[in-house]
């Protein structure tokens, strides 16, 4: 942390990719240190067979190739979701891809994958668990479909059975904007088709088997949904995540920023992601858990996912806008909302909002 505040005026100076890239650097050289756990009960879940000691997380995107792995658990984290990873490594979409809006708390990325694939992801997975075998965190890989690929569902399976064995889950990615025809898989006919594939190629696996999670777009109508929870219970999925980057873009966002392609994300998600939140919770009925991701930036937006009915919750864009402090300060403030609520625990506040009156 201490690292982070003397490089920020340097990063702040840079094009935003470079920046990322510089961070990400930098919180490697925390990787030889074995970080602090959390030690927050108010904060504790079990879920999927594993201790969250925080129910905050990194969110896919932000460590595509797991550069980083054991630092990103330094800033306070409960669990890391590296990737996005595809089968094949890919450069992504062209130069400049991603966009600021600081007044706006707001980000647009076009990023489409850029990564070095999964032989060398693989690699950096098995080195950080040779190097840390009783690491308290919870590790999550988040895997995708290449551009040119004549099947998501081939390559979503090959993410499986390179990667299950190695993370406590894995989470399918076909709602990103910004690889063309991705979000189609999450019609019932196509992602029934992705998670029996997915499914069994999990079963091979002769360690404990992962969670398996389904990442959703925040662009999918409340009509949509009913039907995509109905694949997801029938093959068991474990998890869902909500929700990816938009391509909407509210009235009051500059013109010049506003009229970037790729997905948004930051401040301008946050009301969006909550209330779809609520509707997968009302959907769901507690069968499936999920994350809710989008718009988080203080421990208010956070607790209001968690009384709409996220159980964890994950940060990308507020790292970037806020700084790294703001995972510790959410989780801070979470436990004081908490206590002023009556809650022992976070699980007591989760779906809150749908218990009132």
């Amino acid at each position: 942390m201490k690292l982070y505040k003397y490089i920020l005026p340097v990063l702040k100076r840079l094009d935003h990719e470079t920046a990322q890239k510089a961070a990400l650097y930098a919180m490697r050289l925390l990787s030889i240190k074995t970080p602090k756990s959390p030690s927050c009960p108010a904060l504790e879940q079990h879920i999927w067979g594993h201790a969250f000691l925080s129910p905050l997380g990194l969110a896919a995107g932000f460590d595509k190739n797991a550069l980083s792995i054991n630092g990103h658990f330094h800033l306070g984290f409960g669990f890391v979701e590296v990737g996005t990873v595809t089968p094949e490594p890919q450069e992504g979409n062209k130069k400049p891809r991603i966009f600021m809006d600081e007044e706006h708390g707001a980000i647009i990325n076009r990023m489409g994958f850029p990564n070095q694939g999964l032989e060398v992801f693989g690699r950096r997975i098995g080195s950080f668990r040779l190097a840390h075998e009783n690491h308290w965190g919870v590790l999550g890989v988040n895997v995708g479909v290449n551009a040119d690929s004549e099947s998501a569902v081939e390559d979503l399976k090959i993410g499986m059975a390179h990667l299950g064995g190695m993370a406590e889950y894995v989470t399918l990615n076909v709602s990103s904007p910004n690889t063309k025809g991705l979000r189609t898989h999450l019609q019932p006919e196509n992602m029934e088709a992705i998670l029996k594939s997915v499914m069994e190629e999990r079963e091979k696996i002769h360690e404990r088997l992962p969670a398996v999670l389904v990442k959703v777009s925040p662009d999918i109508t409340h009509d949509q949904i009913a039907p995509l929870c109905d694949v997801l219970k029938k093959y068991d999925v474990n998890g869902v995540i909500v929700s990816n980057t938009t391509v909407q873009r509210p009235a009051n966002l500059p013109r010049d920023f506003a009229s970037q392609t790729g997905g948004l994300s930051g401040k301008p998600l946050t009301q969006a992601s909550t209330d779809l939140i609520s509707a997968f919770y009302q959907e769901l009925k507690g069968s499936i858990k999920i994350v809710g991701c989008g718009g988080i930036y203080d421990a208010e937006t956070a607790y209001e996912k968690i009384k709409a009915g996220a159980h964890l919750l994950q940060l990308y864009s507020a790292l970037v806008t806020e700084g790294p402090q703001i995972v510790k300060e959410i989780e801070q403030g979470l436990v004081a909302l908490l206590q002023k609520d009556g809650y022992q625990n976070i699980s007591q506040a989760v779906g809150a909002n749908h218990r009132q009156g």
